[in-house]
């Protein structure tokens, strides 16, 4: 199933689709062009519409300016702008790899908030911590509690570490280690 809309008409959208369903008795089957940066756009097995909640269940895909987000089940509330993804979720954005335990999100900051195993990575850079925040909007991430990072051949850890994903520069906060390989590895010399 797949549903596509302006942020702005997710409502009347909601309650649209939820007559449809009453009245006619059925499962809608909508298909529609793929959502723009402006458009909201959910795929999943199965859907309940009530009021200004949305429940996804099964092979769940969601599409929004925040990028490609994937897990087993969604919830939506239309009128906080929020929901909440579980079930293995991905976040897939500006060349980032995001996991996690769940994904917190808020559609209208641009924001996602995983509270435990977060992982992220990109061609360039892995960072585990057991918290993440990724603020779209700023282009940052913000990793907390046992930040490890691994940037090619150098490893940091520390309590928190923020990330700009455009440019994948890294800040530490706080008390922080940095590993840098030794001469020999880099040389390929032979101890």
């Amino acid at each position: 199933m797949r549903l596509t809309f302006n942020k702005k008409s997710i409502g009347l959208v909601i309650v649209l689709i939820s007559l449809l369903i009453v009245n006619m008795g059925w499962t809608p089957s909508i298909t529609a062009k793929e959502a723009t940066k402006d458009e909201f756009e959910i795929l999943a097995n199965q859907m309940t519409l009530e009021n200004d909640k949305l429940v996804a269940k099964g092979d769940v895909k969601v599409n929004s300016n925040q990028g490609r987000m994937t897990g087993d089940k969604f919830w939506l509330n239309n009128s906080t702008e929020t929901g909440e993804l579980i079930g293995n979720p991905i976040l897939n954005s500006q060349g980032w790899r995001v996991t996690g335990s769940k994904f917190e999100i808020d559609f209208a900051k641009e924001e996602l908030f995983i509270p435990s195993n977060a992982h992220m990575e990109s061609k360039k850079l892995v960072a585990d911590a057991n918290q993440l925040r990724f603020l779209n909007q700023k282009d940052q991430a913000v990793l907390t509690g046992q930040v490890v990072v691994i940037d090619q051949d150098r490893r940091l850890t520390g309590d928190k570490v923020i990330i700009n994903l455009k440019t994948e520069k890294i800040n530490s906060i706080g008390r922080t280690k940095l590993t840098l390989p030794s001469k020999n590895q880099n040389s390929g010399e032979k101890k």
